[in-house]
């Protein structure tokens, strides 16, 4: 299991508090990604909760026919936590559909993706993430 990191992993996502929504975009990094592989996205602040995820794939290599991936958020110490599968072989938006974590942490957390599905990705695979702050903890 290797761990890559976005370039997205360093930029601060500004909530503000109290139900404000904010959008992070990035892209997944470039490289070949085996199955177990986990790829850091973003960082989320303590008391900061994901609303709403999608990447989008805007092509797809012969190479990958088996492109899967499980969404995940990791507090900081604890065991990470499914969101969503997400299948990258198809062209178009992916939309993680399924339970997000509905309680706070107090803790910051990692948004990242567990590889399940070898897959090549060459610039075409980006991310649209929802955050929204409920206050300070």
């Amino acid at each position: 299991m290797a761990i890559k990191q976005a370039p997205t992993l360093k930029d601060v996502i500004y909530n503000g508090t109290h139900g404000n929504l904010s959008v992070a975009i990035g892209k997944v990094p470039q490289g070949v990604f085996a199955a177990t592989d986990v790829i850091e996205l973003l960082k989320l602040d303590a008391g900061v909760k994901l609303v709403d995820l999608t990447l989008v794939v805007t092509n797809v290599d012969a190479k990958a026919a088996s492109a899967t991936v499980e969404a995940e958020i990791k507090p900081k110490g604890k065991t990470a936590i499914k969101v969503s599968d997400l299948d990258l072989k198809a062209v178009g938006d992916q939309r993680a559909e399924g339970w997000f974590p509905k309680e706070l942490y107090d803790v910051p957390c990692t948004l990242q993706l567990k590889v399940t599905g070898a897959f090549k990705a060459d610039d075409e695979v980006y991310f649209k993430a929802f955050t929204t702050a409920v206050g300070s903890l």
